[in-house]
């Protein structure tokens, strides 16, 4: 992370209380991934099996004001940008070509977003899903896309930029490996299982 961009935190002595001047986020802030759904698929459902559950919502609410509960979804946010981007540059600079927000589809019509799809030359193209958090979870139509993917031939992508990294828009997509890397927070360790 750039100098700038760091978050500062000062603070200021006011009698017997100590008043933070870090800056509050705002109160809605769209995320890269928000604004990539926004432009096509539409909100999250309730998670169930062939629902476009892609990753969006929090964790506790309503859809729509029925009785559709909504599931706790693995995206963390800002962090969760912050890595993902940093992962993306690392590729880059290792002579790989990456995508970023890769809206998977698979043959029951379920989508889900793909973190980074990397290509590496000397390892081949394969899916990077960042998970951040004490606790981080698939979102239900993660878990039903991921093993699709490792197959081959149920899921495909339609996002021209895919070209950069070996494969063909909207045709299905060969075998995939997917590795998993989860950050807990800012100055905590990866973890490695």
């Amino acid at each position: 992370m750039s100098r700038a961009s760091r978050p500062v935190s000062l603070a200021v002595a006011s009698g017997p209380r100590v008043m933070s001047l870090r800056p509050k986020p705002p109160i809605h802030r769209p995320t890269r991934r928000q604004e990539a759904i926004a432009g096509g698929t539409g909100a999250a459902s309730n998670g169930q099996a062939g629902g476009n559950d892609i990753g969006v919502g929090g964790s506790s609410g309503q859809i729509g004001g029925g009785d559709v509960g909504v599931i706790p979804a693995a995206y963390q946010g800002y962090y969760h940008d912050e890595i993902v981007e940093l992962l993306r540059q690392i590729t880059i600079a290792g002579d790989g070509s990456a995508v970023t927000l890769a809206p998977l589809t698979a043959v029951d019509g379920t989508t889900a977003i793909a973190d980074l799809i990397v290509y590496l030359p000397g390892h081949g193209t394969f899916v990077i899903e960042v998970k951040t958090g004490e606790d981080p979870t698939f979102t239900p139509a993660q878990r039903r896309i991921y093993p699709m993917l490792q197959v081959g031939g149920h899921v495909t992508l339609s996002k021209d930029t895919i070209a950069v990294v070996g494969l063909t828009p909207g045709q299905p997509l060969p075998p995939l490996r997917i590795l998993i890397y989860w950050a807990v927070a800012p100055g905590r360790p990866v973890i490695r299982e």
